[in-house]
């Protein structure tokens, strides 16, 4: 579970009514869409607010412009939480092996079904 504290070093952020944080991750409210899903398309691939919002009918296309409004006033410190949250993803990666064998799972489950 990731948290978001004092010892991550991330300024606390004054949300917007359509943004909420639960376990240090930020989501359009009433949904299960982060922030860092929708800035990885607009940032990576181009893709507009239309776009976005054909991708993910779950967030209207005025909350879209809303949002992005709201990040380029705050896009220093949404892109440094991003950063602390990939850099927690990419240490998980790293310490899970790549990959898990049938045999493997199978002595797995066995063991943890007895």
């Amino acid at each position: 579970m990731v948290k978001v504290g004092p010892e991550r070093n991330v300024m606390p952020l004054q949300l917007p009514d359509f943004l909420q944080e639960t376990n240090g991750e930020i989501h359009f409210a009433g949904t299960r869409v982060g922030i860092h899903d929708l800035l990885h398309f607009y940032h990576n691939h181009g893709f507009s607010a239309e776009m976005l919002a054909a991708d993910y009918p779950s967030v209207k296309l005025p909350t879209i412009y809303k949002f992005l409004a709201f990040y380029v006033e705050n896009a220093r410190d949404i892109d440094a939480r991003i950063a602390v949250l990939d850099g927690e993803l990419e240490a998980l990666r790293a310490a899970s092996p790549d990959h898990v064998s049938l045999a493997d799972l199978r002595k797995r489950f066995i063991a943890a079904s007895t």
